[in-house]
Formats: C-alpha cells, structure tokens, sequence
C-alpha cells in the first residue's frame, strides 16, 4: 500500500507499508478472546429436489445446536429464523433484524448417498465474508458433518467448543430416519 504524506520542495513524499497484509479489522475484532460474539445460522438451501429439504433443516438445526454449546458464543434458536426460510432477503440485513454480530449461510447438495454443505461466515457489520468451506459425506455421517463444520466455525470465529456431546449414532438408518421424521413433524405439526 502506497500513501501519500504530503510535498516537501515539490517532491512528492511517499510511504510504504511492509504490512499490506494485515488483517481485516473485523477479524481482528473477532480473534479477541474476550469478546462475547454472536450468531444466527440461516437455513440452509437444499439444491437438490425438495423430498430431500429434511437434510438442510436438519443440518440446520444440528449446526445450531453444535455452536450453542461453544464458550463466549451466543446462537439465534432456530424457531426465530422460521420467517425467513422462504423469502429472498440479503444475509446482512437478516443479521441485523436479529442484532447478531455473524451469520452462516449455506447450501447442502445429496448426490446418491453422498452430501455436499457449502457454508460461509458472513459479518454483519462491514458484509464481508470471513471464512467458507465445503464439507461431503455419506447421509449416515449428517451428524459427524454438523460436528466438523461447528468446529470448523468455532475456530474461525476463535471460540472453543464444548466436547460433551453424547456420540451420535452410527446406524445410517437411524441417521436419515431420524432426520425425515424431525422434518416430518415440523412440517405438519
């Protein structure tokens, strides 16, 4: 980064700066290990057909319930994100109706037997993206998905989570039965 300080006897008065690289300042915000930070994980967008919404309402949920469990991290209940499950209104401004510092958004593809989650940390104040990754995994691994990925974020946002999760089960058919039955009763309850 070029700066101009000014001209002394018609030459111009130039400064670099050996940090160029510095990181941004909302990072530098986040890294304080003590600041209180706050999310909501906005539901995530099933790109494949919609027999399989249960996968991203589950991920969803179980993304919130991994990141409730991390210190110094308060998380938006998933019942206060309902309203916004259908309309098309910019991350950012979603973040601040819900007065969160971040929030996560994402995607889940199911190929066969295989899922895909996208997910981003976005930052409500300046709208920048502040980490992103993908995650795959058979449909009987959904919970063990959840767990990388909440720890994935907890380390992005410098905040530990707890490890006192009960282990989830390894029957992937309880895996996705469970998973279509928590959609099944939300939709028509």
């Amino acid at each position: 980064i070029i700066e101009r300080l000014g001209h002394t006897t018609g030459e111009q008065v130039i400064q670099t700066s050996a940090n160029y690289h510095e990181e941004p300042e909302t990072l530098k915000i986040l890294r304080q290990p003590s600041a209180r930070r706050s999310v909501a994980v906005l539901p995530l967008i099933n790109r494949t057909d919609a027999q399989d919404d249960y996968l991203a309402e589950g991920l969803t949920e179980e993304l919130c319930g991994e990141l409730s469990m991390a210190r110094h991290l308060r998380v938006k209940p998933p019942g206060t994100l309902v309203k916004f499950m259908e309309k098309e209104e910019n991350s950012f401004e979603i973040g601040r109706i819900l007065g969160v510092d971040t929030v996560i958004t994402g995607s889940v593809r199911k190929l066969g037997d295989t899922v895909r989650v996208r997910l981003s940390l976005l930052s409500v104040n300046d709208e920048f993206q502040i980490w992103g990754q993908k995650f795959t995994g058979g449909v009987h691994d959904l919970f063990e998905i959840a767990e990388e990925a909440a720890e994935a974020i907890a380390q992005a946002l410098a905040v530990e989570v707890k490890d006192n999760r009960p282990s989830p089960s390894s029957n992937p058919k309880a895996v996705e039965l469970y998973m279509r039955a928590r959609h099944y009763m939300q939709a028509h309850w």
